[in-house]
């Protein structure tokens, strides 16, 4: 859990116990082999082998110990993590519709009707096919009933509806085929793609109109501040709508941060993401600005 699983905690322990095990036994083998004894220790009549090599020794087997019982408790949950998960892939592997069926009525599996048989066919031929180099499509597979009749979702979704919709660009093709204009070239298509591109969709999306008749937001109007807030798009700014949008050309449509901006003069702002924030009023909750906030 966190930023840190407890797997990556428990091989980073490992790790590190490994290391200080490897550097305390290379240690005291180099000094052993270099620096048996003290000179200035003969010299003086006291034991004249080093106290380093079998400081370095105990602590290389310390450090041995703590990493043998981490390692052990960590193969452990391994072992025992990966014995039933290697059993259940090798089910898996072995899972067809026939075994699907025989299974089913242990595990409380129902297979019957329409949704059993697409269930059965994901398994035998996407999951694990008969034939790997063909596997099948699930447009093929998951399917509906029109008037008791069987439709896949590739007839439904690609056929017919690349029918509907290649059907009204021949329509407009054929339209402009008298003028010798392309769709693209279109000045009408033209006009349409300036539009989109002038008044993005966030800036365009307003509040429901009978807004202010909703009992949870018909009291804003007890304050004029907040009035406009039944007219607010969703976008942070405010914007002015380019031209060929009819009676809205021109016109500005006010943002969220202005609507906050008036809404701070009623409490105190909190918090908030973005440009919308929280405010809690400070005026009676009885009076018009109390209701209003």
């Amino acid at each position: 859990d966190g930023d840190y699983p407890v797997l990556f905690i428990l091989c980073l322990g490992l790790i590190i116990c490994a290391s200080l095990v490897l550097f305390c036994g290379v240690s005291a083998g180099c000094l052993l082999t270099v620096r048996e004894k003290s000179r200035s220790r003969a010299a003086s009549g006291r034991n004249p082998y080093s106290t380093t090599v079998p400081q370095c020794a105990k602590c290389a087997w310390c450090c041995g110990f703590f990493f043998s019982i981490c390692a052990l408790f960590v193969s452990g949950i391994m072992v025992t993590v990966g014995t039933p998960l290697s059993c259940l892939c090798l089910v898996l592997d072995d899972l067809d519709g026939a075994l699907l069926y025989d299974i089913a009525p242990a595990v409380g599996l129902n297979l019957t009707g329409d949704r059993g048989a697409m269930t059965v066919d994901v398994i035998d031929q996407c999951f694990n096919p008969s034939n790997a180099s063909n596997p099948g499509y699930l447009l093929d597979i998951v399917f509906v009933r029109e008037n008791g009749t069987k439709v896949t979702m590739r007839e439904k979704v690609v056929t017919q509806m690349k029918g509907q919709i290649a059907a009204k660009f021949a329509l407009i093709s054929e339209k402009l085929g008298a003028s010798g204009e392309s769709l693209a070239d279109s000045a009408k298509v033209s006009e349409l793609c300036q539009v989109m591109r002038l008044n993005a969709v966030d800036e365009m999306m307003l509040a429901v109109p009978n807004l202010n008749s909703i009992s949870r937001f018909e009291d804003l109007a007890l304050a004029s501040e907040l009035v406009e807030g039944y007219s607010i798009s969703t976008a942070c700014g405010d914007h002015t709508v380019s031209s060929g949008m009819g009676d809205l050309s021109g016109k500005t449509i006010t943002g969220i941060s202005d609507f906050v901006s008036r809404l701070r003069n009623f409490g105190v702002e909190v918090n908030g993401t973005d440009c919308t924030r929280t405010v809690i009023c400070t005026d009676a909750p009885g009076s018009d600005r109390g209701r209003a906030c």
